[in-house]
């Protein structure tokens, strides 16, 4: 009877990089609000109109859902996004882009095997009925954070591409997840719930910023919640996660206001306030709440992005083809609705001075990192040659980040024969094989706190000697 001493090795790879941002310009000028969401039935052409191709215009953004790019998980139509941007490139313009995740996510999330936990909105405007992962949702990080670490390595070193709107954070753009009172009742009426929120959206930015690190990023901040019955003031919740970014990111992070119109405070609407506020150190953007009613409006609501300090001005398509609106833009002289006459307004904008500059070298911080490690145990010292033996292989991911695409991987020694295996997961993890034969080679997304519990049994090569010894290693993307 030969009896093996046993080695067991396991190995826990970790990834690690900094790199220096170069940002693209900040956006400025005059950009065209489009219409509708990109897609095989509205594509670019109808979306931007002839306003494209205005000499008045400095870009256009294009708005996408998540759902109408990943219909099937990891497999991308890019082709009417790639269409856009090529067209905007065409008639000299930049342009900016914002895919909707939030009321916007594929179906696919919510079911098996991902099952993200999800949520129906009862009573937020714009959005009853529709489906939301509720905030903090590991799957949903996950998923979301591979999504856009693909979306950055195909657009950041576009020269046509000067913004990127952070989305994810709210059902929507801009960051009020739920501001309905329902709906505050269900996701932020506890502490916790609101913890969670401000967790997840500092996350998400850094998923954006880590994507992007040479595209302006922009954030809509609002307050995600209702007052009535949030759990905290939700001014206060939505300054935690922009300061975050602001003092994070500083200039790579950009201040937009989403409802801007001719009535427009800082002291009437916070957002506006919070954009005033860092208007020297950061990019700041905006965008019209409605088609100009007169021309009257047009021309006021172009005074409020001024009097922001609004660098770059998103404005309604048929605004942008509306001849009569032209003069405010560009032209000068006099004007009935306006004492001593009127200056060209994108000329202002363009006048703004820029903000403080970034430092020319800045390490980027990586999103929150995950803790990978793998254990491997047959609970024994010896084994005879010729006998059964089980393997326990466990990867867990400690955190606190999520991870997407790492590699398991556990090349049985070849004296370890008529290999089989079984897996299960905890917490949310998949992408692994839930039984197989031979060696393990899985690539697998998993959220904090998951596991992976592989079960090996084979036999020993009856002629074996020396050392019986299983590596088993995970690596990150």
């Amino acid at each position: 009877m030969k009896t093996l001493p046993k080695l067991i090795l396991l190995f826990c790879l970790m990834a690690a990089s900094a790199h220096a941002t170069t940002n693209k310009e900040a956006p400025k000028g005059m950009y065209i609000f489009s219409s509708g969401w990109l897609s095989a039935t509205h594509q670019a052409v109808t979306s931007a109109g002839t306003a494209i191709s205005n000499a008045n215009c400095d870009g256009v953004r294009w708005k996408v859902r998540w759902s109408a790019i990943e219909t099937i998980p990891d497999t991308y139509t890019w082709q009417y996004l790639d269409d856009a941007v090529a067209l905007a490139a065409a008639n000299n313009k930049k342009c900016g882009i914002s895919i909707n995740a939030g009321k916007d996510c594929p179906a696919w999330l919510y079911a098996a095997p991902y099952n993200a936990q999800s949520y129906v909105m009862q009573d937020t405007p714009g959005a009853i009925g529709r489906t939301i992962p509720v905030p903090g949702d590991p799957v949903f990080m996950a998923r979301w954070q591979k999504f856009i670490t693909d979306f950055g390595a195909r657009y950041d070193s576009n020269a046509a591409v000067s913004y990127i709107i952070i989305t994810g954070i709210g059902n929507h753009d801009e960051w009020n997840i739920a501001p309905g009172t329902q709906d505050t009742a269900a996701l932020g009426s506890t502490q916790a719930q609101v913890n969670i929120w401000k967790s997840s959206a500092k996350q998400i930015i850094d998923f954006f910023m880590s994507a992007f690190p040479n595209t302006t990023v922009m954030g809509l901040p609002v307050q995600p919640f209702n007052p009535l019955n949030a759990a905290e003031d939700p001014a206060t919740s939505m300054k935690e996660v922009s300061d975050y970014a602001a003092n994070t990111y500083h200039c790579q992070f950009a201040y937009s206001v989403a409802p801007l119109q001719s009535s427009t405070t800082t002291s009437n609407y916070l957002p506006a306030n919070e954009l005033f506020l860092h208007w020297t150190t950061n990019p700041t953007h905006g965008e019209t709440l409605n088609p100009a009613s007169s021309p009257d409006d047009f021309n006021a609501t172009l005074h409020v992005a001024l009097d922001l300090k609004i660098r770059g001005m998103e404005i309604y398509q048929v605004d942008f083809e509306d001849a009569g609106l032209q003069n405010f833009i560009v032209g000068s002289g006099t004007y009935a609705g306006e004492a001593g006459g009127i200056t060209p307004r994108r000329a202002d904008m363009l006048m703004i001075p820029a903000p403080t500059p970034c430092p020319t070298s800045t390490p980027t911080p990586s999103p929150i990192s995950a803790d990978l490690k793998v254990t491997v145990n047959d609970w024994k010292t010896a084994i005879v040659a010729g006998t059964q033996d089980t393997y326990s292989i466990n990867v867990i991911n400690v955190g606190p980040g999520a991870v997407g695409g790492a590699s398991i991987t556990d090349a049985f020694p070849t004296i370890f024969t008529n290999v089989s295996y079984t897996a299960t997961q905890l917490g949310g993890a998949f992408g692994f094989s839930p039984s197989g034969s031979g060696n393990i080679n899985d690539t697998v997304l998993m959220p904090s706190g998951s596991k992976i519990t592989y079960t090996a049994k084979g036999k020993v090569n009856p002629s074996a000697t020396g050392t019986i010894s299983n590596t088993a290693r995970v690596t990150p993307p």
